[in-house]
């Protein structure tokens, strides 16, 4: 693609060459937003690809797809003197005023049911808010056609705290063992995020992740008498991202889905369950009573 944007007198930066250009939706981060903070630090274009291009790396490499993405330039030249000398509103070195939002807590060691305290800091009084995206170990995001994540990591809201520019909060929520990657982000109240280096927190004390996301179904029995309550178990693992439905097929074709415990929506409602979703912990539903042949 860039041998076809080749001109005198052109100057090119692309975020990717002939392959998909990855960009994290959810948190909005990309190529295209590291290269502006990057040129709004005062850097020249070629500073600002190489800014960009580390970032968008780091950026790949956290969706753990297994792909690459390689940004490219061309001016012209061998060693990018053009882009080198090229600068928004000239060539100065402009105060950095940038939001920026910093890791307080360091890669630790964590036991299943321990709470570890979160603390970022930011660099300005406005901002509107702060928050962490926990990548738990072996999540795999999943992915559009154009590269784009469509399911979201888990993620932790801050708050302010009475030390100037800290947001903190508690996590208390691991359940698998292994690493869990954490970034803080900051949002102002123009609308501008930025994110933190990530640390690592490996958590023991737990259990194993299972290969991939699903759903268990476990029934107390599988055969009932007519108006004998009906009990049965959900089961989640690795669902993060994911909407969790679940409904009582009837004999007649027609089906109820179930909201919450002991809640159903309206007959042929595909509405999804909105109680509390624990991973590897049964969710119960009971009380729906028993029909002939009622498939869950």
């Amino acid at each position: 693609m860039l041998q076809q944007l080749i001109a005198p007198n052109r100057a090119i930066i692309s975020s990717t060459g002939d392959d998909l250009a990855y960009f994290d939706r959810t948190n909005k981060q990309g190529y295209s937003r590291f290269l502006a903070k990057g040129l709004l630090k005062g850097m020249s274009f070629y500073e600002a690809f190489g800014y960009a291009r580390d970032k968008q790396e780091n950026l790949v490499k956290s969706l753990s797809i297994g792909q690459d993405q390689i940004p490219q330039w061309y001016d012209g030249s061998d060693d990018g003197q053009w882009l080198r000398n090229l600068f928004i509103n000239g060539r100065f070195v402009t105060a950095d005023i940038s939001l920026t939002v910093q890791a307080l807590t360091t890669s630790t060691t964590l036991s299943v049911g321990q709470s570890l305290p979160l603390s970022a800091k930011v660099n300005q009084d406005n901002v509107k808010r702060v928050w962490a995206i926990i990548k738990p170990p072996k999540v795999q995001l999943v992915m559009d056609s154009y590269g784009t994540p469509i399911l979201a990591f888990p993620h932790l809201n801050l708050f302010s705290s009475d030390q100037e520019k800290v947001w903190r909060t508690d996590w208390d929520e691991a359940v698998y063992n292994g690493d869990y990657e954490i970034t803080f982000y900051a949002e102002d109240k123009q609308g501008n995020i930025s994110a933190s280096e990530p640390i690592t927190v490996e958590v023991n004390g737990g259990v194993d992740s299972p290969s991939m996301s699903s759903v268990e179904i476990k029934l107390a029995k599988d055969r009932y008498l007519r108006g004998e309550p009906f009990q049965a178990r959900l089961i989640e693992e690795l669902a993060w991202g994911y909407d969790l439905y679940a409904a009582v097929l009837l004999p007649d074709g027609n089906f109820f889905a179930l909201r919450n415990t002991n809640q159903l929506a309206g007959v042929n409602e595909p509405k999804k369950w909105i109680g509390e979703r624990t991973f590897h912990t049964p969710v119960s539903e009971e009380n729906v009573f028993a029909r002939k042949n009622i498939f869950l």
